[in-house]
């Protein structure tokens, strides 16, 4: 009984922090609105084989994610709800597969305190509250990586389980691609390879079912795209997982350090409790040498694999999180069972003073720093941030009091309070900062405005602008194919051909009668000719977009 009630706490908990004002927040570019454009194009042309992106081909990643979003659409409406229900949904049941499986292999309070510190993490549950392939390839990886353990280790359900292993495998390929068939296959072997287990784990892994599983799953798209784009293979083989790996003209490039670093931050505040992550890291109990030292490998496989690579994106480590959530909550447990076995309080208190010392600096340094940075994103999140300084010294001045009285238990459920009330004031500076990365404002003053004939236009590159479509009525044409989409018109893509404007061909758009409007970005007009920036009138304008249009047809205007 007392199992179900620690799983159905775990529910609630998870359950709210991720869909709490969940739509509350319009889409935010360019991630955000992309997906949510290709998913809402998805639907409406009811071809659920090719993406597209305004019309254009997208074949940077495969169809899962798209056709999660787009059955959200249909059950929902085209809303920001729906569409971040999806890794919103994954996060919740990623942190459930994280208790049962700890259940499994460690007990009940490992399992909770595992889902706790999952939950509240601040870079798993804002990567699940945000529209991202990530939470939803997270999820198939290390449900992967838990059955394959299951399997291994456990004759009874074996065969399921192998089963499960290579269903969560394909849909991983399906969701990112073959970094899905990657870092399940690497960290398998590395832990077969430092447990002596080589021979044994090649016998259980069930090499036909998994082709069988594998080909049911992810041929029939395979063929399909394949069939429709055939030189969409090349293009996702090469260019999208081994040249993004490999090559440095890519975006978000990084030193080979980034994810070392970026893990110490994300796995505050537990990193810096000396005794429980010494029993996090303990390998003296045989009973729990090979349950955490596979939690380990699976948790650094993919920092390892992706340091590697040249193009580096916070994102791509969220999969070990929930792994060395489990280790790090044995530690605690077992500092915990084993009482308060301490030389000092002061080598546990020196974490809380330093965060006490550190909120108060931020705090006293916050608003000087916004005064010298007038429209910095400090500044315009500054009573958030506030709130975010005043939380962190809170809630370490508690877990001070708790040192004293030594009591472990009260302390770490105080640690876990502190980054769930941290997480809100989060979520609110990302609403204060979003209007900088949503068209949703222009969209709502523009659909009043237009009539059946006139047309509309995005301008330059559609990163920042993505989401346009999404909330307009009307349809919206890209100009210029240019950023990411560049590649449909370079490749040559018919599709793209008929859907392709070039620019030469936007202004003549202006000889004809019907009104054009036009969506960019302010560092795009000053490409624009001279008469159309001498005779625009602007609807509406923010910091980073402007939307326009003229105000006589241009054979007035040059004639």
């Amino acid at each position: 009984m007392r199992g179900w009630v620690l799983f159905l706490t775990i529910v609630c908990v998870s359950s709210f922090l991720f869909f709490f004002r969940l739509g509350e927040r319009p889409l935010r570019n360019p991630d955000e609105g992309r997906y949510a454009e290709i998913a809402k194009e998805m639907v409406e042309r009811r071809d659920w084989v090719e993406p597209r992106l305004y019309g254009v081909d997208y074949l940077k990643k495969p169809a899962l994610f798209y056709w999660l979003i787009a059955l959200s659409f249909q059950c929902f409406g085209f809303t920001e709800w729906a569409a971040r229900l999806v890794p919103a949904f994954f996060g919740v049941i990623g942190v459930l597969a994280a208790f049962l499986f700890a259940r499994r292999i460690f007990g009940e309070k490992t399992a909770f305190w595992s889902s706790l510190i999952l939950v509240s993490n601040f870079w798993y549950l804002q990567v699940g509250r945000y529209l991202v392939i990530d939470m939803v390839f997270s999820f198939f990886v290390v449900s992967a990586l838990y059955a394959f353990y299951l399997a291994a280790t456990e004759a009874k359900f074996s065969r399921l389980t192998t089963v499960i292993f290579y269903a969560c495998v394909s849909l991983s390929f399906l969701a990112k691609g073959f970094i899905g068939l990657i870092i399940p296959f690497i960290t398998i072997a590395v832990y077969a390879l430092l447990t002596g287990q080589v021979g044994r784990v090649l016998r259980r892994m069930r090499w036909v079912t998994g082709f069988v599983v594998c080909a049911l799953l992810v041929a029939p798209w395979m063929f399909e795209i394949a069939k429709r784009e055939p030189e969409f293979l090349s293009f996702f083989f090469f260019h999208e997982n081994m040249a993004r790996f490999i090559s440095s003209s890519f975006e978000h490039q990084g030193p080979w350090y980034f994810y070392y670093g970026f893990m110490l931050v994300v796995l505050i505040p537990w990193i810096f409790f000396l005794t429980p992550l010494k029993h996090s890291l303990t390998f003296s109990n045989p009973a729990t040498r090979h349950k955490k030292l596979f939690l380990l490998i699976s948790g650094a496989a993919l920092v390892v694999f992706f340091s590697f690579s040249k193009g580096k994106l916070a994102t791509y480590i969220l999969p070990s999180i929930p792994f060395l959530s489990i280790v790090i909550a044995d530690g605690w447990v077992t500092w915990e069972s084993e009482g308060w076995k301490v030389k000092s309080w002061k080598q546990v208190a020196s974490p809380l003073l330093f965060l006490i010392f550190f909120s108060l600096v931020f705090l006293w340094v916050l608003p000087i720093y916004a005064d010298r940075h007038p429209g910095d994103f400090v500044r315009e999140t500054l009573p958030c941030l506030r709130w975010l300084g005043v939380i962190a010294a809170a809630g370490a001045a508690a877990g001070l009091f708790w040192v004293l009285k030594r009591d472990t238990n009260r302390l770490f459920y105080t640690l876990i309070l502190m980054f769930v009330a941290a997480s809100f004031p989060v979520q609110a500076a990302m609403e204060r900062s979003n209007p900088n990365y949503t068209t949703k404002h222009f969209a709502e003053a523009l659909n009043p405005l237009m009539n059946d004939k006139d047309l509309v236009v995005i301008y330059g590159n559609p990163g920042a602008l993505y989401d346009f479509r999404f909330y307009l009525d009307k349809p919206v044409q890209a100009i210029g194919l240019e950023g990411e989409l560049q590649f449909a018109r370079e490749d040559g893509d018919t599709d793209a051909g008929e859907q392709y404007i070039s620019k030469e061909e936007f202004y003549k758009m202006f000889f004809g009668q019907n009104k054009v409007y036009c969506l960019t970005r302010r560092t795009e007009i000053e490409n624009l000719p001279f008469e159309f920036q001498k005779n625009m009138t602007v609807i509406k304008e923010d910091k980073r977009k402007i939307l326009f249009y003229l105000n006589a047809p241009l054979k007035e205007v040059v004639g």
